[in-house]
């Protein structure tokens, strides 16, 4: 692919709701003089994103299908990018790159995706790159100062989540170590997320810094920029010794009952967040450095990235009658 390319078709992997997204990518190949189209796989066509373009009906991230079917999209649909939005759609989308190699795809390697997406591997790499996690407190028993959180290893969009007050409460997540990372609970918490980009030569083009507010379901609905030298050391310095690439969205957590600032790294999704379009909002234009990688055309990595840049999310109805968009 190159930049004369005057024609785009990106595959949406689980981008039911990404209306916003999808229309910052139009107006980023418009800037760059290429017209992009948009088409969404899915389980259910009847979505939001149907108003941007062709849905088409999948399998589940699992099916021992799936690869051959998305094949057989990228080939009908003449589909030249594959953007994953949902975390088992990652995976899917790295393996399909492996095997078939004729899209561009902007996410890291099959095995820093699998890594990412199982939290006790990913807290293992944070811990042995020295980034600061919010690690258990032993009390003067050697028991951890208590309530702690167990996390689902393989758990995604604070699903299945439980607070622990007890070391009775404890034993059963401890039995089963293999499946729960345990953590300090931090009662008085204040969460960022930072929307990164790397190029797949391994530049890093953005990293833009905000404050989490509301949460519904699992996605931000409220969120702020915002400027934070700690927050992007911390997040270059995890970019680069775990060797990232593509769109990354980082996760950090701040104990606001202690005296200084102290973020904490939780996760990595090695995708676009929902909220990312704050960030494009505050000029940290993530769609473009798509286009533009997908492209071949170089850039220049994200500067001035104004802080302060509030977002209020809301829904929309998009209505369908007889399966058939109105």
């Amino acid at each position: 692919m190159n930049k004369n390319t005057k024609r785009l078709n990106i595959l949406f992997l689980g981008g039911a709701k990404r209306v916003s997204i999808a229309r910052m990518l139009k107006d980023a190949g418009s800037r760059l003089g290429t017209d992009v189209g948009i088409f969404s796989y899915e389980l259910d066509t009847r979505v939001p994103i149907a108003i941007e373009g062709p849905v088409i009906e999948g399998l589940r991230w699992g099916d021992s299908a799936i690869l051959e079917h998305i094949h057989d999209t990228v080939v009908d649909r003449d589909i030249n990018v594959i953007i994953p939005f949902v975390d088992p759609a990652v995976g899917v989308a790295a393996r399909y790159r492996d095997k078939y190699n004729d899209v561009f795809v902007p996410v890291g390697s099959t095995r820093s995706v699998e890594q990412m997406f199982d939290k006790i591997a990913a807290d293992e790499a944070f811990s042995q790159v020295g980034l600061p996690r919010p690690n258990l407190i032993p009390g003067p028993g050697g028991e951890p100062v208590f309530p702690v959180i167990a996390k689902p290893r393989h758990g995604s969009a604070s699903k299945g989540l439980v607070v622990v007050h007890s070391t009775e409460e404890l034993r059963p997540y401890i039995a089963s170590r293999a499946t729960h990372l345990v953590q300090r609970y931090i009662a008085n918490s204040e969460e960022y997320t930072v929307d990164c980009y790397v190029s797949l030569d391994g530049e890093i083009k953005v990293v833009s810094p905000r404050r989490r507010g509301e949460v519904s379901g699992g996605e931000v609905t409220t969120t702020v920029t915002v400027e934070s030298p700690e927050i992007v050391n911390l997040t270059v310095k995890a970019l680069k010794a775990l060797d990232l690439r593509g769109a990354v969205t980082v996760q950090f957590i701040v104990d606001k009952s202690q005296p200084d600032f102290n973020p904490m790294i939780m996760e990595i999704n090695p995708r676009l967040g929902g909220g990312v379009v704050a960030s494009v909002h505050a000029h940290a234009d993530i769609p473009q450095y798509i286009i533009a990688d997908a492209l071949g055309i170089g850039t220049e990595p994200c500067q001035n990235i104004v802080a302060g840049t509030f977002i209020a999310r809301y829904q929309q109805e998009v209505v369908f009658v007889n399966g058939r968009r109105q």
